[in-house]
């Protein structure tokens, strides 16, 4: 099996079995890019699981849906890893995702410069949960702007769809409803 087929298992949600076999297997080397890896999980995660509710969820790597660091000029573009949005332009939250132990200043720096160019309510931090960590949403605070942050921590140790229904449903939770107006 090819690397880019066991890379499309696992990050489609797919799955690799090793069977035992007495006279033993040789497999072919290769090497993962965990952070890759984990980002396209968070992200495809809520493409699926936030879609029945109205709301979208892109790359914001891709360059079509980069935004701008600064309102006159176009020289520093934000590169969110999670846009959550409602219609064409409704930015309600993004999302930056980290494959480390320990989140640093710099990620909680980067992901509040995207929100308050993109004039985000929302912006969520998701890292793996570690060690005895549980999988959680905890809220870091508040900007003079209005902006809330979060940090959510992501149990992918055991129970994968069941983590991914938990994610969903919590992150839903703190995303703004959907006004009557805009309905």
């Amino acid at each position: 099996m090819g690397m880019l087929r066991v890379y499309q298992l696992l990050v489609t949600g797919g799955g690799i079995a090793f069977t035992f076999e007495p006279g033993g297997k040789e497999l072919p080397s290769f090497l993962f890019k965990l952070d890759d890896i984990f980002e396209r999980f968070v992200r495809q995660t809520f493409v699926h699981g936030l879609r029945e509710h109205g709301i979208a969820v892109l790359d914001g790597n891709k360059e079509k849906h980069q935004g701008r660091l600064f309102e006159d000029n176009r020289q520093y573009r934000t590169k969110s890893d999670l846009i959550f949005r409602r219609a064409r332009k409704n930015i309600i939250a993004l999302g930056e995702v980290k494959y480390k132990p320990k989140l640093k200043e710099v990620d909680r720096y980067q992901i509040i410069s995207h929100v308050t160019a993109a004039k985000a309510p929302i912006g969520i931090l998701f890292s793996p949960a570690e060690g005895d960590e549980s999988q959680r949403l905890d809220r870091v605070g508040r900007l003079s702007t209005g902006a809330h942050f979060y940090h959510y921590r992501v149990d992918i140790r055991g129970d994968i769809k069941g983590a991914q229904r938990k994610m969903v449903d919590d992150v839903l939770a703190i995303l703004p409803a959907l006004s009557p107006v805009a309905a």
